[in-house]
């Protein structure tokens, strides 16, 4: 399970020439007992489309499970716990 540590708006081109609007979502893991101690992070891209599709509205303070396809793209996100800050 992860834990929201930050969102950021984010707007750019895509190659396509079209802008792409959507979060960068900041999450932190814990570090399996057996490699260290603390939490580890990582981020990930959704766009607006994306969001709108796993009908996710992404707050800081949630814990979420990410599910990730064969190709690590995000297949979805299931809200575990909604404690926003």
């Amino acid at each position: 399970m992860s834990k929201i540590i930050g969102i950021e708006e984010i707007r750019f081109m895509g190659k396509d020439g079209k802008e792409v609007v959507g979060k960068r979502i900041h999450f932190t893991d814990p570090i399996d007992a057996g490699r260290g101690i603390g939490d580890a992070g990582d981020k990930i891209f959704l766009s607006a489309a994306k969001l709108a599709v796993f009908d996710f509205a992404p707050a800081v303070g949630m814990t979420v499970d990410i599910l990730y396809d064969k190709g690590g793209h995000v297949k979805a996100v299931a809200v575990v716990d909604d404690d926003v800050i």
